[in-house]
């Protein structure tokens, strides 16, 4: 018996988890993400700005709340570049009457600053802003939402390479 129940058991995950993955890869994105960079002060020095737009009656967690899955940015390793620590802008309080608890998060449009250094010549900068987006009855599985972003290279840069 414990054989047929253990067979029956591995079927059905076998055909549940695949199913679950496709459904969790399919859901819609829940914010809007734009990325830009714009030149800073000094050769080579970019601000990354990641512009996040909540649909409508959403909310994201901001950082700095226990037990969430917070708002942030995932930057793929470039040659020549170095990012900076993101800075994320001020949250707003948020009141969660069925568990009676009061959290940070962003419900209009917001902007991460990343700063970026870039010493060799033109960077593309690939990442993704993690998040869980919740409405006032629910929150939804963990997204991340893809960006890219080409930093030219710095004033110079092809002087310095001849």
């Amino acid at each position: 018996m414990k054989v047929q129940v253990s067979t029956i058991v591995l079927a059905v995950l076998a055909v549940a988890v695949p199913s679950a993955q496709s459904f969790l890869k399919n859901q819609p994105q829940r914010v809007s993400v734009e990325a830009r960079a714009v030149a800073g002060r000094g050769a080579g020095r970019f601000e990354l700005q990641i512009a996040v737009t909540p649909k409508p009656g959403m909310h994201v967690y901001a950082p700095g709340n226990k037990g969430y899955t917070a708002v942030g940015v995932t930057l793929q390793p470039v040659e020549g570049v170095t990012f900076g620590t993101p800075v994320y802008p001020k949250a707003e309080t948020y009141f969660f009457a069925p568990l009676k608890e009061t959290v940070l998060v962003y419900s209009t449009p917001f902007t991460l600053r990343v700063p970026v250094r870039v010493t060799g010549g033109a960077a593309t900068i690939r990442g993704t802003l993690d998040y869980q987006a919740c409405d006032d009855r629910l929150c939804y599985p963990p997204r991340s939402a893809p960006f890219t972003v080409t930093v030219p290279p710095p004033k110079g840069a092809a002087e310095r390479t001849r």
